[in-house]
This record gives structure tokens, C-alpha cells and sequence, in this order.
């Protein structure tokens, strides 16, 4: 399979050698943990592109909302504030981006987000592998994995909320601002008044 696949890059002009496949292995880092009234939020670790934008994006967040009752404005002032912070001047429509959360009987929780960096990734199949392709990360939808926002928050040490926000900034925003709302005593899945 490996073989493959660097067959068909080589063949393509892609960039991934047999060595690089082969050194290919998973990193595994602490999650970022955040307070937010009587809630511990988990975010993605500061090793990432993600855990340093969605920081920022909480802290904006807050911000906003305390300045406003109205969520969205709050929330085009946030992303529109962190974008600026990070050099942001524009995002594609579409990211190819998503998401995922579960919580299982046993009250445990499990957030997912991952990208292609873009829709179908480089819209390419390794040969016959079955393998899609990414996008090349140094493309404008390479940003993608930036604005990947899987979220967890417990409280009184059970989990309150699993979620996952994808596909951009306001993405990340959306699930972090339902975060900040449920922290605040809101219900979810009820609009407010």
C-alpha cells in the first residue's frame, strides 16, 4: 500500500517520499484545558495551529459577549477579531472540513474534527489504494486544520457537553460559543429569550 502511494505521488509530482511515509507516526499531546464558570473546558493542545487559534477565539468570544446581549454580533466580532490577530484576511467557502462528538452510556466523551484541507482533499486517489489525497497544506485551504475546534467541558467532573465545530472560523465559534453559553447557565437546544 505504502508502495503505492508513493508511486502515485512521484508519478504526479507529489511530495511524499517513501522515508517521509515511513517516519509517518501519530503525536499525542494534552489537551488544552480552559475554566469557564463552573465548567472545565478541553480544546485542542497548544502544539497545534488549532489549540492557539480556538484559545484566542474564547477569549475574544467572552469579550464580546459581555459587551453585547446579542450573540451574533458577538460572534461576527470574535471571528472577525481573531482572524486580524493571526494574519487572517480571508478564508475559502469551503475547507472540506468536519466534525464529530459522542458520549457513550458510561458518561464518557469522545470529540472529533479532522480536514483534506479542502473538499475531496487534492481531489486525488493514490492509484488504486483507495487513499484520498490532502490538500497541500501550503494552500489557502490549508488553514484548515487551524479552525478545527472539537470540544469537550465537564463539570463537577462528568461531562456537560461534547461537540465539534469545522469547515472555518465560525465554525470554531459555534462551538465554542455554545461552550460559553451552557457555562453560563443557558440550556442548550432552547432558544433564549
Amino acid at each position: 500500500m505504502a508502495a503505492n502511494i508513493v508511486a502515485y505521488s512521484s508519478s504526479t509530482g507529489g511530495g511524499i517520499s517513501a522515508g517521509e511515509l515511513a517516519a509517518t507516526a501519530p503525536v499525542q499531546g494534552a489537551a488544552r484545558s480552559r475554566a469557564m464558570g463552573n465548567f472545565i473546558t478541553w480544546l485542542p493542545g497548544a502544539r497545534t495551529g488549532a489549540g492557539a487559534f480556538n484559545a484566542s477565539m474564547m477569549d475574544n468570544l467572552a469579550r464580546a459577549l459581555r459587551a453585547t446581549r446579542n450573540p451574533g454580533g458577538a460572534t461576527a466580532t470574535a471571528v472577525n477579531t481573531t482572524l486580524a490577530s493571526f494574519g487572517v484576511a480571508s478564508v475559502p467557502g469551503d475547507l472540506g472540513s468536519t466534525g464529530f462528538a459522542a458520549v457513550d452510556a458510561n458518561g464518557a466523551a469522545a470529540a472529533c474534527a479532522v480536514t483534506l484541507n479542502g473538499p475531496f482533499g487534492s481531489g486525488r486517489t493514490a492509484g488504486n489504494t483507495g487513499v484520498v489525497l490532502g490538500a497541500t497544506p501550503s494552500s489557502q485551504a490549508g488553514l484548515a486544520s487551524a479552525f478545527l475546534a472539537p470540544v469537550i467541558a465537564t463539570s463537577n467532573g462528568a461531562v456537560a457537553l461534547a461537540g465539534a465545530g469545522a469547515g472555518g472560523p465560525n465554525g470554531s465559534a459555534a462551538a465554542i460559543g455554545a461552550v460559553l453559553e451552557a457555562a453560563g447557565g443557558r440550556e442548550l437546544g432552547k432558544r433564549g429569550d
